[in-house]
């Protein structure tokens, strides 16, 4: 198997000149109102809410250059951590022997309810798919919206927004050589959260794959080896995040009214074994992306490889 470093796992330690979209988006879920925030803006309202954010200090080197002394084999990059020249990353990515496995673009494509709207979504994708592709990077997956939409827009009117930022997207990322995928939502107040509503895309964009992950389609209580089977011909990368019930509010609510929070890999709800099995059955050749740490440390370097020797162990026993 072929397993990633994904940027999110190690997000705090990357030096950044902007704040991600994650980091603003829950501080304007808190009350934050600044727009077009700095980092330290940001990083300093969360603090003062309890949030243990801190600004990063490691260059796009330093993170390709742990990836490989880690042992794995690829480095996949949230959108918003890849800032600088696609050509200088693929540069410092072929230094190092290493390969730019994918990139995840995040955009509310969901709350674009108009033309304004949309073209400035589509220009922030573009942007960055101009950059990956130049990097090196042929995987792409689309975010088009988070835990909620802007308030009054309906879930059909989300869909269909979100159906139009696919469609312009995967066309454009046709044109660079681009892979795109789309993956369900932790959230049920959007789209894209179920197996149903997932069919709905794939029916409408045959060349979309499948980004299957492990953990966000609980929201909806199904199962995750159920869902690989159902869509196994799409997939085309495979993010192992593990989820728990939560006693307090979380984004993350389920069906039934549970709350779900992010866990240390292996300590939660999925069974990675059984995912493993099923990957081996099929010969899987992509990535599996690894969002968090089977051990949980103040060392989030110490985290991630010690998150590798333990799918790699499990992966032996398979």
């Amino acid at each position: 198997m072929k397993f990633s470093l994904m940027s999110l796992a190690i997000g705090n330690l990357i030096k950044v000149e902007k704040p991600g979209f994650l980091q603003v988006n829950l501080a304007k879920a808190m009350g934050f109102s600044i727009e077009d925030p700095t980092v330290d803006q940001v990083i300093d309202f969360l603090s003062g809410k309890g949030f243990p954010v801190r600004k990063g200090t490691m260059s796009f080197e330093e993170c390709v250059r742990f990836a490989k002394e880690a042992g794995f084999d690829g480095y996949d990059m949230m959108c918003y951590h890849l800032e600088g020249d696609g050509a200088d990353a693929k540069a410092i990515l072929e230094k190092y022997g290493m390969t730019m496995s994918g990139s995840t673009i995040i955009v509310e494509f969901a709350s674009a309810d108009t033309a304004e709207a949309f073209d400035k979504c589509f220009a922030y994708a573009k942007e960055h798919m101009d950059r990956a592709a130049a990097a090196g990077c042929k995987s792409i997956m689309l975010v088009p919206t988070v835990y909620k939409t802007k308030p009054g827009i309906s879930r059909e009117q989300a869909s269909l927004n979100m159906i139009a930022g696919y469609k312009a997207c995967i066309e454009y990322a046709g044109k660079l050589g681009l892979t795109l995928s789309a993956e369900t939502l932790e959230s049920i107040a959007v789209p894209l959260a179920s197996a149903t509503e997932m069919r709905r895309y794939f029916d409408a964009f045959p060349t979309l794959k499948y980004s299957h992950d492990t953990g966000n389609l609980l929201v909806m209580n199904e199962d995750p080896a159920e869902m690989y089977e159902y869509f196994k011909d799409r997939v085309h990368a495979v993010h192992f995040k593990d989820m728990q019930y939560s006693d307090k509010p979380t984004p993350s609510m389920t069906t039934t009214g549970k709350y779900l929070r992010t866990t240390e890999l292996g300590t939660g709800l999925v069974d990675f074994r059984e995912q493993l099995r099923l990957l081996k059955r099929d010969g899987f050749q992509g990535y599996i992306l690894l969002e968090g740490a089977v051990q949980h440390t103040d060392d989030i370097l110490e985290d991630q490889r010690k998150t590798l020797k333990y799918f790699r162990a499990l992966e032996k026993e398979i």
